[in-house]
């Protein structure tokens, strides 16, 4: 997550869904006084305890909110980006196993394991993607929501809204083609669909389809 006092916005950065590549090209441009929130390629916390505790960037729109003046989260344009739900999975999948041969020996039973227990254990980058954009009562807490199937022309309008230069995004931390209709059997699809529901219909994804026999 970053946070301008400067420029106010508030950069929500939902796991798997181009974060990196975003925080390469805003980063530039902060202020000394400016919060970021990172632990993968650069290591960076928040100047709240309650915060930095948390140990990663993924931060919810609701943990921060009360550590933010009401004028100051008000004025702030806040946004992010989102993925197709599928895709997204897929992509998770390929990051946790990009040390093994898993997803190249059995992608369909690993992802379908992987389902298993990562539903059970909430892992921070299997976790919906609603789930850090959105109030207790399920409304959207930003401004603005992104795609990554069309992340440059969004951030484009993010830049241009904040007043900020475009620039054009680099691949970061790229986990390999995430064409889930040529790895998800119907099963598969059906399990994913059915975790991620709230996201297919909250950012008007169309329903998973699997090409798999």
């Amino acid at each position: 997550m970053i946070v301008s006092f400067r420029h106010r916005f508030i950069f929500v950065a939902i796991p798997k869904t181009a974060t990196h590549a975003l925080r390469a090209a805003l980063r530039p441009h902060l202020d000394t006084r400016d919060w970021e929130q990172c632990g993968l390629f650069e290591q960076r916390r928040f100047p709240v305890v309650a915060l930095a505790e948390i140990g990663h960037g993924h931060i919810t729109c609701r943990e921060l909110y009360p550590f933010l003046l009401p004028d100051v989260w008000e004025s702030c344009f806040r946004f992010c980006i989102v993925r197709d739900p599928c895709e997204r999975f897929v992509s998770y999948c390929r990051f946790m196993n990009r040390d093994n041969g898993r997803m190249r020996d059995d992608p369909i039973g690993t992802m379908k394991r992987t389902l298993a227990w990562a539903a059970d254990g909430q892992h921070v980058l299997f976790r919906p993607q609603h789930e850090f954009v959105t109030d207790e009562d399920g409304g959207l807490m930003v401004n603005y929501v992104g795609r990554v199937e069309a992340l440059q022309m969004h951030f484009d309008r993010i830049c241009e809204t904040i007043g900020l230069p475009a620039a054009p995004l680099d691949r970061v931390n790229v986990s390999g083609s995430s064409a889930y209709r040529d790895c998800l059997d119907q099963e598969l699809t059906e399990m994913v669909q059915a975790h991620y529901a709230r996201d297919f219909a909250l950012f008007d994804y169309p329903p998973a389809t699997s090409q798999v026999a």
